[in-house]
């Protein structure tokens, strides 16, 4: 990251005072006409103003105060690295079973807050950041004492988050923005309660929020472009992806406010070239994934992108490479993981990028789940080897969240499904082979039988019709029929199951009439070699189970 991201200081700190006279006229009169219309009950509204909120004089004097504050830290170039993960995790390396297995033994995780609880939590945060921030001078030091005794007794991670989100808040109901920083900073570096993930969910749960909250704090967005910038020059968060998660309506806001537009003015050029790198990496990766050739890819990475300064748009590629393999097969989903190995350890992407990444992927589930039925398995999967393969640290599943905890049923069963890929053993074999990739015929017998199992206790014939499919295996659908007529001749039953199996399989995804056929040739042949020994009735099973398909015209006896 440049050390300054707005060039001159002299010129940012010229604009910085037209900023504050252009809007404190309008920021005493606009939060005088708020104040008058919030009452004083004693229950705590989620987004109520406080009660002993400041004066207008109070909102006048620091607004201005921290408008020249701003501009001689801006002007002194204070800005510090900013990884967002850094202090948790700087091993890039890939894990090995036993690292995964005490990492997460005896731990169980839950990612999202139950709604009600939730909601009584929000007024306690809310009560707390009151607490520290509404003085006149707030105690640092005293507020830290505050919330690491707080947090402390809160142990999930998806608290941190919400906490901060209440807090920066408050910070904008009480004009406290350098306040909020100080409290971040301490809280991340001295602390090591937060990562900077969770100082970043925070600001965009309170992106989601801001339209609520300029209902009681009109000139709310002036005093978060003070906590945005506050944060940023204290090192606690990385300025494009942030923005880069703004909605169209959030970011529009906050330009328009000059200390904003100036402050993160190389990170806003930047992003107008968003539609130009778009249109690139698709024509990259439609070449990459038509022949696994990366030298187009290599020379994109390692000339244009570094020319440009287009590293801001990584997690765009890392998105776009994974939704481009969710449809395809075995071979293009290894690949996708194989190359997004190398952006890490041959590119130099950072964690940060696939925290947007696989944020994005799992909070936007449902607008790809329309076109990959399958998707909640898949995206885990590429989450669950990223992490195997040291591509992003183990931390984003420990302190993974999801976006609504009142509505996050389907986010919660992807961030569990990655625990349980990473639980299963032999570890190194299951997440090697995540995608299927060159199994034998034996392997894919035992997942056959395996799948047909699953099949017999929940009778999903889209779980199957898919799974096959992901195995690309159509060359070996013969067995896997000769394995469901095997099954029912062994119970004796289920005749009718099995071929409503085979129907579907046929009707809708890639079992055709000769593969039915063959595979009960060959199951002929088994149970007349073999089976009849150990099932004395398995030859007249058999031809019960002939009769079930010829009666569904699907074999000619």
């Amino acid at each position: 990251m440049k050390s300054s991201p707005n060039g001159s200081g002299g010129g940012a700190g010229h604009l910085l005072d037209d900023s504050a006279k252009k809007g404190k006229a309008d920021l005493v009169e606009e939060r005088s006409k708020a104040l008058k219309g919030i009452g004083s009950g004693e229950q705590v509204e989620e987004y109520d103003g406080a009660s002993d909120s400041p004066s207008e004089d109070d909102i006048l004097r620091s607004y201005e105060e921290y408008q020249k504050e701003l501009k001689r830290e801006i002007e002194q170039k204070l800005l510090f690295s900013s990884e967002e993960l850094d202090g948790v995790a700087s091993s890039t390396e890939p894990m090995n079973p036993e690292q995964l297995e005490e990492l997460f033994k005896g731990c169980k995780f839950r990612f999202s807050l139950d709604a009600d609880h939730l909601k009584e939590y929000l007024i306690v945060a809310r009560k707390i950041a009151e607490k520290i921030l509404k003085r006149s001078e707030v105690q640092i030091d005293r507020g830290i004492a505050t919330i690491r005794e707080h947090l402390n007794e809160v142990n999930e991670p998806q608290y941190r988050s919400v906490f901060l989100m209440r807090l920066y808040q408050v910070a904008i109901e009480q004009v406290k923005p350098r306040e909020a920083a100080d409290l971040t900073k301490l809280l991340f570096q001295q602390e090591q309660l937060i990562t900077k993930q969770q100082i970043r969910r925070a600001l965009v749960r309170l992106f989601w929020k801001l339209e609520d909250i300029l209902l009681d704090v009109p000139n709310a967005t002036q005093i978060l472009a003070q906590i945005v910038s506050y944060l940023h020059l204290r090192g606690m968060i990385s300025p494009p992806g942030l923005i880069s998660q703004m909605s169209p309506e959030v970011r529009e806001r906050l330009t328009a406010v000059d200390l904003f537009k100036t402050h993160f003015q190389a990170e806003l050029t930047k992003l107008q070239d968003e539609s130009e790198y778009r249109a690139q990496i698709k024509l990259q990766l439609q070449q990459f994934y038509s022949n696994f050739d990366k030298s187009e890819l290599h020379w994109f990475l390692t000339k244009i992108v570094k020319e440009k300064g287009w590293e801001i748009f990584n997690h765009l590629l890392i998105r776009k490479a994974i939704d481009f393999a969710l449809d395809k097969g075995a071979n293009e989903r290894e690949a996708c993981s194989q190359l997004l190995s190398e952006l890490t350890h041959k590119y130099g992407f950072h964690n940060r990028d696939y925290g947007y990444a696989f944020d994005h992927l799992v909070w936007n589930h449902s607008s790809y789940e329309v076109d990959v039925p399958q998707y909640q398995r898949v995206i885990s999967s590429f989450v669950a080897r990223a992490i195997y393969d040291g591509t992003v640290t183990y931390r984003y599943i420990v302190d993974a969240e999801v976006s609504d905890h009142g509505d996050s049923t389907e986010e919660e069963a992807i961030l569990q499904q990655v625990l349980n890929v990473l639980s299963l053993k032999p570890l190194d074999y299951q997440l090697k082979n995540i995608w299927n990739k060159a199994f034998t015929n034996e392997e894919l017998q035992q997942k056959f039988k395996a799948t047909l199992r699953e099949y017999t206790a929940n009778g999903d014939v889209s779980y199957v019709g898919d799974y096959l499919r992901e195995l690309s295996c159509n060359y070996y659908l013969h067995e896997f029929v000769k394995r469901a007529v095997i099954l029912s001749v062994e119970t004796g039953g289920g005749y009718d199951q099995i071929v409503k199996l085979l129907q579907g399989l046929n009707h809708h995804y890639d079992l055709n009439r000769a593969q039915v056929e063959q595979g009960v040739k060959k199951a002929e042949e088994y149970v007349a070699e073999t089976l009849a020994v150990d099932v004395p009735k398995a030859g007249e099973y058999l031809a019960e189970f002939r009769a079930q398909l010829e009666k569904a015209k699907f074999i000619d006896i």
